[in-house]
């Protein structure tokens, strides 16, 4: 059973006679709702409707000096319901986190028809439960968002990338530990491998100008993943795009023109001598082709995991350990047996949940909310 409403009160008589017929809702098209309710400058926060997509939003919201400081792929067609569903993030999570530090308020329509709210609009809010984290991340398991309130930032004056190459892992840890050893902030903090062509010229950018088209991530589904000859031709003649022999070492800066200038020359006298973009993220992160596979480990152990993965294409999360790679590491290509294990936790690693994860409990949450079956199940 597929919805399209109109209204969050029409999803919601619709969800309760999908839940008095124990129907399960195979999707949810929010296109209509999709109108910012509510943008207060002076309070850095915006009401919107969950319809709407981030790219919308952000050419709003910039309109007025404003950005929520989230770079999830494809933000022309994610909904912020999507957003919220997949905890969808990019290389800014360095410096700026992701969507659960901005969110501060939250309708959701529930299975049995029912329209509740977590939070409110005002940034300092603690009153009740905080119910809003539950559905980040939930997948659409245990509701509708509806509509989201958000906290703001100011557009930084500038923005600018920078970038060192690096010809061993060895050399890329180095050079590491000297950022970290060091006074720089940097934004964006990334690692990969899919070598990237030259800027020609360098210079920081004014995100006012920048952010609503810059193409972050591309976020897709996961569905058909490795399925069908035609698809894994694509995949075959993408990954022979990307160079893996070499490490790039990417830095980000934000934020007032003088002290992004202070950090890139402190940067430079680093090795980051070369100007950089992240077009690299759109080219790894194809929209045809299934989601790369996904690994989290700790930002201590990133470099060593990146060398159990062989010559396989990875853009990484230097300051937050998380790895985006594709094809299987050296090691589960020779064996079997632990290609098979591995699969099998990368998927749940992907669907955000790690093999030790309370399930008992999970599944407690999700009969609370969905008792009769109307969301999906529980993707782990």
């Amino acid at each position: 059973m597929n919805l399209h409403a109109a209204s969050a009160e029409e999803l919601a008589r619709s969800l309760r006679d999908a839940s008095q017929s124990a129907t399960r809702i195979g999707s949810v098209d929010l296109s209509s709702l999709s109108h910012i309710f509510e943008h207060t400058p002076e309070d850095m926060t915006v009401t919107v409707e969950a319809g709407a997509t981030l790219a919308a939003l952000q050419q709003a919201l910039a309109a007025r000096g404003q950005w929520l400081p989230i770079d999830p792929p494809h933000p022309e067609h994610l909904t912020l319901a999507a957003l919220l569903d997949v905890n969808a993030n990019g290389p800014r999570r360095a410096g700026f986190g992701t969507i659960r530090d901005y969110l501060i308020g939250l309708r959701v329509a529930l299975a049995d028809g029912r329209l509740i709210r977590s939070g409110g609009k005002v940034v300092k809010n603690v009153a009740g439960y905080d119910l809003m984290k539950l559905f980040i991340g939930a997948r659409g398991t245990l509701g509708v968002v509806v509509e989201v309130t958000f906290k703001l930032l100011p557009l930084p004056e500038s923005e600018a990338f920078i970038q060192a190459r690096c010809d061993t892992l060895e050399g890329a840890e180095r050079l590491i530990a000297a950022v970290l050893d060091s006074e720089l902030t940097p934004s964006v903090f990334d690692l990969h491998n899919l070598g990237a062509p030259l800027v020609e010229a360098s210079q920081t950018v004014h995100v006012a100008d920048e952010l609503p088209t810059i193409p972050p991530l591309p976020l897709r589904g996961g569905e058909g993943r490795g399925e069908g000859e035609t698809q894994v031709g694509r995949i075959a003649s993408t990954l022979q795009l990307f160079n893996s022999s070499t490490l790039t070492l990417v830095l980000g800066f934000s934020g007032a023109r003088a002290a992004v200038d202070w950090q890139l020359a402190l940067a430079r006298s680093l090795g980051f001598t070369e100007p950089a973009t992240l077009d690299y993220e759109a080219r790894f992160h194809v929209p045809d082709l299934p989601p790369p596979h996904l690994r989290s480990v700790l930002p201590s152990r990133l470099v060593e995991t990146l060398g159990g993965l062989g010559d396989v294409p990875f853009a990484s999360r230097v300051a937050n350990g998380i790895i985006h790679h594709r094809g299987a590491p050296r090691s589960e290509r020779r064996d079997p047996a632990r290609r098979e294990t591995a699969r099998q936790q990368r998927a749940e690693m992907e669907l955000g949940a790690p093999s030790d994860l309370p399930r008992k409990l999970m599944e407690r949450v999700k009969a609370t909310f969905d008792p009769t079956g109307v969301f999906p199940v529980l993707p782990w």
